[in-house]
């Protein structure tokens, strides 16, 4: 650690989280790292025990998807509440995965409880500048109230490994086939090529892979590797000579940029996916990302140029690791978060 003049932080993560999610272990990773002392504690229920050990930290944070436990462990607490909601609960279940119709019960419950999670905040951190000018407007929160921390990787689980030259040129996918990421459209740019020396790897299951695994069972250029351990992700993605991010058309596809792009530029591997404001929030076309319209016609067509390119190609696969190894690892994420706390914080008694 080099030495600088920041100050320690005694942070209380809580909440029943899912301690291994990407953007949680990412996050916690680096301030770990950074010397910050985290204390994790999932907690669903138990107020007395909050209370009792949110004593001497200088604030909680409740990790991604907890929103229904915001309110509860504000009230259980005597110090900031810092959340990280990822999503809006509404915006998932109404305009993403289309469960349920905007005006039914479930999705009025769904829009009172982002209410009560962001209300009952005293910070909230989020991942792009385009979910931030979102949830401003959502949820009608001042801008001091919600900061931007990006996902970010961790750059010791993904890195560049020495590789093999295939025989054809390997696109690959990694993802959980949500609604978000246009999988369906990835497996109509695989037909598209279909005599062409391009074959597409799938790996991930979740919400649509039954669909596609139905609609590629005559596709021969179409793998599907399903669930892969965390542990062989990165060697995975290391064989492809290209890795495909998201297409989807929902409005939280276009204000995103998923852990799944920060993986495979920390690897080493190019990337191509749809061009959004939030992508460019970081990332330039043709410099350290390809960047297509989310139509599978477009989409073949920038695969193919790509393909014949190996120059530019090698370019913006290393400019791409640069960018993230540089700026976006984890440590570089816990000093984005240190610098969104700064408002909540007491002043120091050293």
């Amino acid at each position: 650690m080099t030495k600088e003049d920041y100050r320690k932080l005694k942070i209380l993560v809580t909440g029943p989280y899912e301690e291994n999610y990407n953007r949680t272990r990412i996050l916690l990773d680096g301030l770990k790292a950074r010397g910050h002392d985290v204390r994790e504690h999932p907690i669903k229920d138990d107020g007395e025990l909050l209370y009792k050990l949110s004593q001497d930290v200088d604030f909680v944070f409740v990790p991604c998807f907890m929103h229904k436990y915001v309110p509860f462990i504000n009230k259980n607490v005597n110090c900031p509440v810092v959340f990280d909601p990822l999503i809006s609960k509404w915006i998932t279940n109404v305009l993403d995965y289309k469960k349920v119709s905007r005006f039914s019960l479930r999705a009025l419950k769904d829009r009172y409880r982002d209410h009560q999670a962001m209300k009952h905040s005293d910070l909230v951190i989020i991942d792009t500048h385009e979910r931030k000018k979102m949830f401003e407007e959502m949820f009608d929160l001042p801008d001091s109230d919600i900061k931007v921390v990006y996902v970010g990787s961790n750059t010791k689980d993904f890195k560049p490994l020495e590789r093999q030259t295939n025989s054809n040129f390997e696109v690959g996918f990694v993802g959980g086939f949500i609604p978000l990421q246009g999988v369906k459209k990835i497996v109509k740019t695989a037909r598209i090529m279909k005599t062409e020396r391009v074959r597409f790897t799938l790996i991930g299951t979740g919400h649509e892979y039954e669909e596609v695994k139905n609609l590629v069972k005559k596709e021969n250029n179409i793998i599907l590797k399903g669930w892969i351990p965390y542990k062989d992700l990165n060697t995975e993605i290391n064989r492809f000579d290209l890795c495909l991010g998201i297409f989807g058309d929902s409005i939280k596809a276009s204000s995103v940029i998923p852990n799944k792009i920060f993986h495979y530029a920390s690897s080493g591997r190019p990337i191509l996916t749809m061009d959004s404001e939030a992508i460019k929030e970081l990332f330039t076309n043709r410099k350290d990302i390809f960047l297509c319209k989310n139509n599978p016609q477009d989409m073949a067509a920038e695969i193919r140029r790509i393909k014949n390119s190996p120059e530019e190609l090698d370019f913006v696969s290393k400019e791409g690791h640069k960018l993230v190894d540089e700026q976006f690892n984890e440590i570089c994420i816990a000093k984005q978060f240190e610098e969104a706390v700064k408002g909540i914080l007491q002043p120091s008694e050293e």
